[in-house]
């Protein structure tokens, strides 16, 4: 069986699309999930199956529609693509020092060029960012809540499913990630 790490988008913020982590769990276990786990409220699942990714995002997606009725984009990795992306991080020595100042959008797919071109006009100072296949990874010295890029990274439509993590949480979600697979 593979580990996978599904993420969900838009759960649990201001008070929008409350989702219980419990019931989350529940749900999941329903879908033919095994050794579900949840991380924090914001719809970080990391599981064991034997399903295609594509199925399981699918079945996660319509899941959540049947029983809370909210429409969450739902994206998947596997265990081995997630420690690619935590290894190809341009901006390892900022994450290993201060980890909420590197921020990863996880896409689904190949994000629209027009939304990367309109990166570029809103980074300032020590600000990057830098694409590497479903990972855009974004480099924050001044923290996501001063940045203009965050924002914009945060609103754009990259015409695909995109939803953000700190590096705390992605490294968290690889601790787990690594426990099932031990």
């Amino acid at each position: 069986m593979t580990v996978y790490i599904a993420l969900l988008r838009g759960v649990n913020v201001g008070g929008h699309n409350k989702l219980p982590m419990k019931e989350l769990t529940e749900l999941c276990a329903r879908l033919g999930l095994e050794d579900v786990r949840t991380y924090i409220q914001s719809g970080n699942i990391v599981f064991r199956s034997s399903i295609p990714p594509s199925d399981i995002a699918a079945s996660i997606h319509a899941g959540i529609a049947e029983r809370f009725g909210f429409d969450i984009p739902v994206i998947v990795f596997d265990a081995d693509e997630w420690g690619r992306i935590l290894s190809a991080c341009p901006y390892g020595a900022l994450a290993a020092e201060e980890p909420a100042k590197v921020l990863v959008t996880l896409l689904d797919g190949k994000p629209a060029e027009s939304q990367l071109e309109k990166l570029s006009g809103v980074v300032s100072g020590d600000e990057a960012f830098h694409l590497d296949g479903r990972a855009l990874y974004l480099r924050l010295p001044q923290g996501a809540g001063r940045s203009k890029l965050a924002a914009r990274v945060a609103a754009a439509n990259f015409k695909t499913p995109a939803t953000a993590r700190n590096w705390r949480t992605m490294l968290k979600l690889e601790e787990m990630a690594q426990g099932l697979d031990g």
